[in-house]
């Protein structure tokens, strides 16, 4: 009977045992988001794929745990990233209010309130950031604060420090150019896109600036740089509305006739600028 009795716990030991590893496996599997964050997902939404991917995730996270601060601060990000920027300033708003924003989340709130022209609204967020934080993105926006009063001796401390701090130095150079562009600095700012171009072969924003310093300098030949058809028929577009900019109605023509050729598809912004210019006989 005894031998019965133990063995009869044995069993029981090993069903609770069987119970108790099946209920951890269920666990893992009905709660992706710890298993999320432990693959450190949320980072990884934040700086690679498609923005408005990262969007769905964030929001699907609030969703699933709408008290995570992480959760909205990516949400808003993410927003921020896919230019979304009024509800991004709402979100980042909402996490100001909870007392929840960290340096870097300042940072990235005042950045998206430049781009929605809040350049108030901006400093302000700003300066609850600590006098000890340094990034490279911050003093990029320094560098644009000082642009917009026309402070070019501290923006180029400014773009010069977030050079130094930036493991990706083409953002900082691409700023920089375009303030040396806006203040008229063409050769320089022709100088500075060159390198960005250089040192970022794919990023478009640097080609396209390359391609408009030159052009508002006179030269309206593209750049010897890697361009795909769409890409270069854009150029040739933007570089016909600075000829048009400058009275060279004719070379402005002859940029937007090539962009309609050069374009793989339809190309009808540049096709109607052309032909609301032969309409018009200039």
């Amino acid at each position: 009977m005894r031998k019965a009795l133990a063995l009869g716990a044995v069993v029981v030991f090993a069903l609770a045992g069987c119970q108790e590893m099946k209920t951890t496996e269920e666990r893992r599997t009905v709660d992706p988001i710890n298993i999320i964050d432990e693959a450190n997902l949320n980072d990884l939404m934040l700086t690679v794929g498609d923005p408005e991917s990262s969007v769905a995730y964030f929001r699907e996270a609030m969703n699933r745990d709408p008290e995570r601060v992480d959760f909205k601060r990516g949400f808003a990000i993410s927003l921020s990233r896919a230019h979304r920027y009024h509800d991004a300033a709402t979100v980042f708003a909402q996490l100001e209010e909870a007392s929840a924003l960290s340096n870097d989340d300042r940072v990235e709130y005042a950045f998206t309130l430049t781009k929605l022209e809040r350049w108030d609204d901006a400093n302000r967020a700003l300066s609850g950031v600590d006098s000890n934080y340094e990034s490279a993105r911050l003093y990029i926006l320094k560098g644009m604060f000082h642009d917009q009063q026309s402070d070019w001796i501290l923006a180029d401390a400014a773009y010069g420090r977030a050079l130094e701090l930036s493991a990706q130095p083409a953002v900082a150079l691409n700023n920089w150019g375009v303030s040396q562009m806006s203040r008229g600095d063409l050769p320089g700012a022709i100088s500075t896109f060159e390198q960005v171009v250089y040192l970022a072969p794919s990023l478009f924003d640097a080609k396209n600036n390359l391609v408009i310093a030159r052009g508002l300098a006179g030269d309206y030949r593209l750049p010897p740089i890697s361009v795909s058809e769409t890409e270069k028929a854009l150029l040739l577009h933007n570089l016909a509305l600075i000829a048009l900019r400058r009275g060279d109605v004719d070379v402005a023509k002859g940029l937007l006739a090539d962009a309609v050729e050069v374009h793989p598809l339809y190309y009808a912004q540049a096709a109607e600028k052309l032909r609301a210019l032969e309409s018009a006989g200039i």
